[in-house]
């Protein structure tokens, strides 16, 4: 009689190990389904003044955290092909994008989207009234960069 309980005991535990774990992963399912990447880049060239001689600092000044931007692709930059350009929605520019621009100029010409918010606005340690920014970009919708890609490669 004992054995038959301690039989019935670890089949329960078995059973409910088993459900816990199908759960487990059914959510890890969902969950990945709804998820986007998202991921911080900073703003570099924020020192500089705009064509229109507006100093970019004093733009900053006025933006705030979760503010949405812009990303302007920009193919002819004389300094660096495939700069993007952080702008504020009312066309008035922050900076570029830091690290590796060509590839989200690419990817932006591609049909990538991108929900780009500032995350934080902070001051610099050397001089409190200058500020940099961090963006928080969250992929919406990826382009056909694979295709194109592949395209290429094969003509």
């Amino acid at each position: 009689m004992i054995s038959f309980i301690i039989f019935a005991v670890v089949a329960l535990a078995l059973a409910l190990y088993f459900e816990v774990k199908r759960l487990r992963v059914q959510r890890t399912v969902v969950a990945s389904k709804s998820f986007n990447c998202v991921f911080c880049k900073h703003v570099v060239g924020i020192n500089l003044k705009n064509p229109d001689c507006k100093s970019r600092q004093d733009i900053i000044n006025c933006c705030h955290k979760n503010e949405e931007m812009v990303l302007i692709p920009e193919p002819g930059n004389y300094h660096e092909p495939g700069a993007v350009k952080v702008c504020r929605r009312n066309g008035e520019q922050i900076g570029y994008l830091s690290t590796d621009p060509d590839r989200m100029a690419h990817d932006l010409e591609s049909g990538w989207t991108f929900r780009t918010t500032v995350d934080d606005i902070y001051p610099f340690e050397e001089d409190s009234r200058k500020h940099g920014v961090r963006l928080r970009l969250e992929v919406l919708t990826r382009g056909d960069r694979l295709k194109t890609s592949r395209k290429v490669r094969i003509e």
